[in-house]
Formats: structure tokens, sequence, C-alpha cells
């Protein structure tokens, strides 16, 4: 519903879950303003909802209007900026059976997004309805419900990070200082709603724009790597000629129990610090850093040896800036380029040797030790690896340090 549109008493009543009377008092005591022929902004269904929770907290609609009236309290409509969402007419029970779920699933549906238990018998919001509706839709479409459930927790869980991140920017940031700079409360409540409502809306395009460009690489990722396999089973080789490169992974044993020990805080101070290792590598070496990862990174490198240089100076300068052990999976063969990422199984292949490689070691494949014929390596056998259909030979680096 814009905020612009216009609607009469009896619908905001409908959509805040009072009844009229109830839109006649926020209207007495000053806190709604109707226009001359009775309508409200689709706004003061947010307004309505504000007031009718501190109502609930003990604070009576007279005091909040009478503050507001005396000027000492901003207008509550100036406060809740942007587009409503009320509720519909329907309760949770009723749309359940519109849309053929079990209402204990439901239940489920609305606890793995991190929401509240609803009363079957209470209005549902709007958003509610439109969110259970994909849920029931990825069931019918044949999906298990583990499934669903696990992809709601998840979205959930990192929507969760990103809004709290949001509102400690805002408090921080925005509210905070205009505080410490003298600014009334009031005033300071005012002004910044303008303010947190263009956040919001950068807020929402830029996660929208970062999750299209992520979902994208994600989807040709598995495309290229379903392709090469494809070509392999029909026998489409590739030129005899192209050059191999190498690609390497690096991260931090023990990283997660580090986190839990020393807080989110200190763990994103080491992870700036490994970032600084692996560019510092990565320049020595002919190397390119493609992506960091929180606690590691995967770079590019033209060839084996610089690929193996490159791992083995990544764990030389972590243990001299007093991080915790690396360790580095090393690959080589033909790399799928897009958009200054690289794809296809080499990526692949090395980010799950470098998941199983032991703390403080370069691991590689067998076709990395036959490229560096200087160097030592001790072969260490056939491992089995995630997401990888066969067994891989992995060699070791046995000459480091």
């Amino acid at each position: 519903m814009p905020a612009g549109e216009r609607i009469d008493a009896a619908t905001l009543a409908s959509r805040t879950g009072v009844g009229p009377a109830r839109i006649e008092e926020l209207a007495r005591v000053g806190i709604l303003a109707p226009d001359a022929d009775g309508t409200f902004a689709a706004g003061d269904l947010s307004t309505a909802r504000l007031a009718f929770a501190f109502e609930a907290s003990g604070i009576t609609l007279d005091d909040i209007g009478a503050a507001t009236t005396r000027g000492v309290l901003p207008e509550l409509s100036r406060l809740v900026l942007g587009e409503p969402v009320g509720l519909r007419p329907q309760t949770h029970a009723q749309v359940a059976e519109e849309l053929g779920l079990d209402p204990a699933l439901m239940g489920r549906f609305l606890q793995a997004l991190g929401l509240p238990e609803a009363d079957p018998d209470a209005p549902i919001r709007d958003d509610d309805v439109e969110l259970l509706g994909f849920g029931a839709t990825a069931i019918g479409a044949g999906l298990p419900e583990e499934t669903v459930l696990r992809t709601l927790r998840v979205f959930a869980e990192h929507l969760d990070r990103m809004a709290e991140h949001q509102r400690a920017l805002f408090r921080t940031d925005v509210q905070d200082r205009m505080i410490a700079s003298g600014v009334p409360r009031a005033q300071m409540l005012e002004a910044s709603a303008e303010i947190r409502q263009q956040l919001v809306e950068l807020g929402f395009r830029t996660s929208f724009l970062i999750h299209r460009r992520l979902l994208e690489r994600q989807q040709f990722e598995n495309t290229a790597e379903q392709l090469e396999l494809l070509f392999d089973e029909i026998g489409v080789r590739r030129r005899t000629d192209h050059a191999p490169e190498a690609v390497v992974f690096v991260d931090l044993s023990g990283f997660t129990r580090l986190t839990e020990e020393l807080g989110d805080e200190q763990a994103a101070e080491r992870s700036r610090e490994l970032a600084n290792v692996v560019r510092a590598a990565a320049v020595r070496n002919r190397g390119r850093v493609i992506k960091l990862l929180g606690d590691g990174a995967m770079v590019h490198f033209p060839s084996a040896p610089d690929a193996v240089a490159g791992a083995s100076a990544v764990i030389e300068l972590a243990e001299l800036a007093g991080l915790p052990a690396a360790r580095a999976g090393v690959t080589v063969g033909a790399l799928i380029r897009r958009d200054g990422d690289y794809f296809g199984h080499t990526v692949n292949l090395a980010s799950r040797i470098c998941d199983a490689a032991a703390a403080s070691s370069v691991t590689a494949t067998r076709e990395v030790a036959d490229l560096t014929p200087e160097l030592s390596w001790m072969p260490i056998g056939d491992a089995t690896l995630k997401g990888v259909p066969d067994p891989v030979p992995l060699v070791r680096l046995a000459d480091q340090g």
C-alpha cells in the first residue's frame, strides 16, 4: 500500500486490526489528523500501530496526544515513513487453509524465519501472507519440507544480521552523533526519520543488487562445472596448447574456534591481517587475489611454480604476523573466466583440497608436483573430497620451513 494513498476510517481500522471507534480515538487526541472528507493517509496505518503498541505498554493515548500538542513529542506520523504494512481481514488459520498448508507447518515456516508463533485466530500481516505463499508454492512444486525450512532459515539468519548492522549503523552514526552534538532528542527523532528512510531504501536496493550478482555467479559456476563434466562424457577435449594456470585457496586453521574465543571484532581484525598477508604473497609471486573469504582467500597464478611459492609465502607470513596456522590447496588446469572471476573444476578442486589440508601445509594435486620437479613432494594418498566425484591423489610440500 503506497504511503500517499488515501483510505477511509473503516479501512484503516480493519488494516490496523481494531474497531472504527479506536481510530476515532486517535483522531480525537490528535495522534491522527483526517482530511476534511474523513479520509486518512495510508501511512497513518503505521502511526496507529505504533501508538497502540505504546498504549499496550502502559502509555495512554491521551498522554501521547497531549505530549504531541505541547510540542515535546514529535508527531508519530513523522517517525514512521515508508510503505506501511498492515493486517489482512483473514486470520492465520484462514490463510493456512487458503494456501493448503497444515497450521503446524505454517508455524514451522514462521519459526524458520525467526518470527514469533502466531495466534491462529489473529489477523495476519500482508507480507506474511506473501512469504507463506512462497513456502506453499515450494512445497507444492515437490521440494521436501526440510529443504524449504532450511532455505528459509538461511535467508532469515543472514538478513537478520544485515538488519542488525543497519540498525547499529543508524543508531551510532546518525542518532547518537546528533545527540552528542547537542540536538534535543525530540528534534533528533524527527530529523533522523528522513535519513533512516533513505538508508532503508538504499539498503534494500544494495542487498538486492548484491544478492543478484552473487546468485548469478553461483549459477554460472554450477553451469560451468556441469558443462565440463558433459564435455568429458562426450569426448570434447581442450586444445593441447592451452597452458595450465594455477589456483590457490588459503585459509586459517581453527578460525571458527578463534571467533568463539575472541569474539567477532577480534576475528574480523585477524581477517584483515590475513588479507594483507595474502596480498603481499600474491604480489611477490605474480599472483592476483580474486576474492577474500573472511578466514581465507582465492588467488590466481600464471603457473604452478608461482602458485606453490605464493602458497608457501602465505603460510610463512601468517606465522610471522602471529596469525593462526594457515593452510593452502593448489591445483593447475583450465579455468573459465567471467567478470574478473574464475570458475570450473580446477577452482572447485583447489577449494576442497584446502578444506582437507593440514595446518601449516601446502597440499596439491599430482599435476602440480609434476610441474614443480625441483621441489620435494610427499604423497599422502587418494582423498575423497566433498563435491568431487572421484578420489583425488594428493601430495604435500615436504620442504617447508
